[in-house]
């Protein structure tokens, strides 16, 4: 199981575009929306812009990712209405008061967990990834007040559950799938959600829980909500 678990920490760290393109007698394409296939030198080109989706092998020296240009979203939410959603989940993990959510999703068959052979997280599995997210958890609590962190399963992923403050919910009836996270994304998705019903979207898991966390320092933050050239879903 330790074995296991290291490869699941080195992937989920390392399984990048720059860190694949280091095995050299694998060829790495990426098929776009519209069907076309490019090579790994033109998507690196502008990899910024896309969400990746880590196809299963069709040979042992070629691996496909599935792109597309949607790498952000911003919306205005019901903020009440959401987290009536999230409540729904859960019996009495929720803050009682009206926190900022930074909600990370994780999506069935996606081949970031699938290196452990299952959709089944154990408590082994879960124990593992607390320990590695503890300190990032830790920092993201201490640089912002009333946040709430909360790991969201797409319904078909089990799991065990360890520890009441290391929030793991599950998507059932996938609300939250089919509303916010209609992408998937590769080691998963990241939304914040504040008070205010503002809300930002990121398709990229590789991105880290603190990282992403940093969107919440206002000069970043307005870049996205101040802007009135950027367009903003309604999602209610």
């Amino acid at each position: 199981m330790r074995r296991v678990l290291s490869i699941l920490l080195v992937l989920v760290y390392f399984n990048t575009p720059d860190i694949q393109g280091q095995e050299t007698n694998r060829t790495f394409l990426y098929i776009t929306a519209e069907k076309d296939t490019i090579s790994r030198s033109k998507f690196l080109e502008e990899s910024h812009r896309y969400t990746n989706w880590f196809l299963p092998p069709t040979s042992p020296d070629t691996s496909y990712t599935y792109i597309t240009e949607d790498r952000f979203g911003i919306y205005l939410v019901d903020y009440v209405k959401f987290k009536s959603k999230l409540k729904q989940l859960t019996s009495n993990e929720l803050s009682s008061e009206n926190p900022t959510f930074l909600i990370t999703y994780q999506f069935l068959n996606d081949r970031c967990n699938l290196s452990r052979g299952s959709n089944f997280f154990d408590s082994s599995d879960v124990y593992f990834l607390y320990r590695w997210q503890k300190k990032e958890m830790k920092k993201i609590k201490k640089k912002f007040d009333n946040i709430q962190i909360i790991y969201l399963f797409q319904e078909g992923i089990e799991f065990d559950k360890i520890n009441k403050d290391f929030i793991l919910l599950k998507d059932t009836g996938n609300y939250f799938r089919n509303k916010f996270f209609t992408t998937p994304s590769s080691c998963g998705s990241y939304l914040l959600v504040k008070p205010n019903g503002q809300a930002l979207l990121m398709n990229t898991g590789e991105f880290g829980l603190y990282n992403y966390a940093k969107f919440l320092e206002p000069n970043r933050w307005n870049i996205y909500f101040s802007d009135p050239e950027l367009k903003k879903a309604t999602k209610n």
